[in-house]
């Protein structure tokens, strides 16, 4: 019997360790799966980099471009202050082809086409995750540079842990957070609120060529946020998550012409 299965073996051109351990489990390399329904390996060759919470809390970043300037191969151009208009693109490319995603939605400009990731809170952030290069086949056109994701605070280990966050610095600039996290079984809970205000700097620099535009005012900012994330996780694998996130911001700027003409009282005010 055994010279049979040796002689099978060897007409069947398998190895015959394959007969041997039949009666293993068959190993395979662990499998990461996004919404994009595509396989993944734990190691990626794409180019990229994840800023987690502990990372936001050790830098003191002000913003989302603050922390995203630490990046290789990432270039933030911002017009004036905290709350000015800001654009951040990868690799050289346009910060139009940088998708930036919140919670797995996208954002941006309905006229623009660029996200406002100055509008984003920090202290509502639990991670960032960038991946450099183009995308397009799973993301679409859009990320042609680049992918942005940002994800909202979850809750933490088994039980509630409230946290709060007070800060203060130049330019009379005054910032806090408090909020309360916390899971029981498989379901868990995040809910936060967070509050930004400074008087800022002069948004547009002085220019020998336009005397006259330079107006050496302070150009102040506010900004007001709430979030909240829930999720549940069942037995069979399978999670539901819901996250809602607003954010309201005011911010003064100048405008003022090469005439003279005064832009002191300038301001916008944005949601998000």
């Amino acid at each position: 019997m055994r010279n049979s299965l040796s002689l099978a073996v060897v007409l069947l051109g398998l190895p015959s360790c394959v007969l041997a351990n039949h009666g293993d489990a068959l190993l395979l390399g662990q499998q990461v799966v996004t919404a994009s329904r595509t396989g993944n390996a734990p190691v990626s060759i794409a180019s990229s980099s994840i800023i987690t919470r502990d990372e936001i809390e050790r830098q003191q970043a002000g913003s989302v471009p603050e922390l995203l300037q630490r990046l290789a191969g990432v270039s933030v151009t911002s017009n004036g202050g905290r709350g000015k208009s800001t654009s951040v693109s990868i690799r050289g490319t346009s910060d139009k082809h940088v998708l930036v995603l919140i919670d797995g939605v996208r954002i941006g400009s309905a006229t623009s086409g660029s996200a406002a990731l100055q509008s984003i809170p920090v202290e509502q952030i639990e991670r960032i995750e960038v991946v450099r290069g183009p995308r397009s086949s799973l993301y679409g056109s859009e990320a042609m540079g680049g992918v942005i994701q940002i994800f909202t605070r979850r809750g933490a280990a088994d039980g509630v842990k409230p946290y709060a966050s007070v800060g203060a610095g130049s330019r009379s600039s005054y910032s806090g957070s408090a909020g309360v996290a916390g899971s029981h079984g498989n379901g868990w809970f995040n809910m936060g609120v967070a509050s930004e205000s400074t008087d800022g700097i002069s948004a547009r620099a002085f220019r020998s060529a336009a005397p006259n535009a330079y107006e050496p005012d302070a150009d102040g900012y506010r900004e007001l946020s709430a979030q909240l994330r829930a999720g549940y996780r069942f037995d069979s694998g399978l999670e539901l998550d819901g996250s809602w996130l607003q954010s309201e911001n005011h911010g003064d700027f100048d405008t003022r012409s090469t005439s003279g003409a005064t832009g002191r009282d300038a301001y916008s005010d944005g949601s998000l």
